[in-house]
C-alpha cells in the first residue's frame, strides 16, 4: 500500500501540524510496498516514570502538563488507517531549567506495520502560559523512516494564559525544522514555519469519556488547517483537520476536569 502524501504529512508531525517537504526516497518509486514483509515484535506504550500528584497544579488547565499523567487516543485517518496515540508527560530538566517531557507514541492498528512513531517535546512554564522549546519526531510510515526535529523560537507558546483565550484572540510559533531519512542528507528549509493559532468559541462536545465543554482553537500551517479541542484540566481532546484525519480522548489517567478558570 503507498501511503497518501496527505497523510505521510500529517502523520509526521500529529501533535505540531508542521508540513515535512515531500518525500525524497525515490526506491519506492514503483509503488511497491514493502509492508507484507516486515516483522514487528509486539510495540510497548511509553508509560510515565513517576506516579501524579494529585496535589500538583499546572501553571494552564487547557495544558496541564501533569508528570505522571497519560491519555490516550483513537486516530482515524483520511486515507482508511486508524491508529492508537499514547501521550504521557514526564519531569525534564536541561542546563538547570526545569519543565516537561511529553512523549507521543502512534501506533496502527495492525501493530505498527503502517505507522509506527514517537515524538518527544520539551515545554517551561511561562508564568500561566506553556512555552514550548523543541521537538523531535522518529517516524516509520509505511516502512519510510524519517527523523524530524523542529526548534521553536523564544518564546513560542503552545497555550496562552486562560485569561486571555477569548473569541477572536490570537497568538503565532515560528520554528526551524531539520528533515532526515536513512543514508540521505538531512534538509533544513531556510525559511521558518509560522503556525498561527485563533481562538473559535466554546462548545459542548461528547467524547467516549463523557460530555465536556471545550475550547476550539482553529490553527493554520501553510495550506493545513485543524480544529483542536481543549478541556480545562484534560488538555488536548479532540482533532479534526481539513484533510479529514481525526484525533479523539479515548481515556486518561492522572487528569481531572476543572471548571473553566476566568470565564
Amino acid at each position: 500500500m503507498r501511503t497518501p502524501l496527505v497523510f505521510i504529512l500529517l502523520a509526521a508531525c500529529a501533535l505540531s501540524a508542521c508540513n515535512p517537504p515531500a518525500n525524497r526516497n525515490q526506491n519506492n518509486a514503483n509503488g511497491n510496498s514493502n509492508t507484507a514483509q516486515r516483522v514487528i515484535g509486539p510495540i510497548t506504550p511509553p508509560a510515565p516514570t513517576v506516579q501524579p500528584d494529585p496535589n500538583f497544579k499546572a501553571c494552564n488547565p487547557y495544558y496541564p502538563l501533569v508528570p505522571g499523567s497519560r491519555r490516550i487516543y483513537i486516530v482515524s485517518y483520511s486515507s482508511g488507517i486508524t491508529a492508537t496515540a499514547t501521550v504521557i508527560v514526564d519531569p525534564w530538566e536541561e542546563n538547570g531549567r526545569k519543565g516537561y517531557k511529553e512523549i507521543t507514541q502512534i501506533v496502527d492498528s495492525s501493530g505498527g506495520y503502517q505507522i509506527n512513531q514517537t515524538s518527544e517535546r520539551h515545554f517551561v512554564c511561562d508564568g500561566d502560559k506553556v512555552q514550548i522549546l523543541y521537538e523531535k519526531t522518529d517516524s516509520d510510515v509505511d516502512n519510510q523512516k524519517t527523523v524530524t526535529e523542529f526548534f521553536y523560537r523564544d518564546p513560542s507558546y503552545a497555550m496562552i494564559e486562560a485569561s486571555s483565550l477569548k473569541q477572536g484572540a490570537t497568538w503565532s510559533q515560528a520554528l526551524r525544522s531539520k528533515y532526515q531519512q536513512p543514508g540521505q542528507p538531512p534538509a533544513e528549509p531556510e525559511a521558518p514555519t509560522i503556525v498561527e493559532f485563533t481562538v473559535v468559541n466554546e462548545q459542548e462536545i461528547q467524547l467516549p469519556t463523557g460530555k465536556v465543554k471545550a475550547l476550539l482553537l482553529y490553527r493554520k500551517v501553510g495550506q493545513a488547517e485543524i480544529n483542536d479541542y481543549f478541556v480545562p484540566g484534560l488538555g488536548f481532546v479532540r482533532r479534526n483537520s481539513k484533510e479529514g484525519n481525526k484525533w479523539e480522548l479515548k481515556e486518561y489517567s492522572g487528569l481531572k476536569p476543572i471548571e473553566t478558570p476566568g470565564k
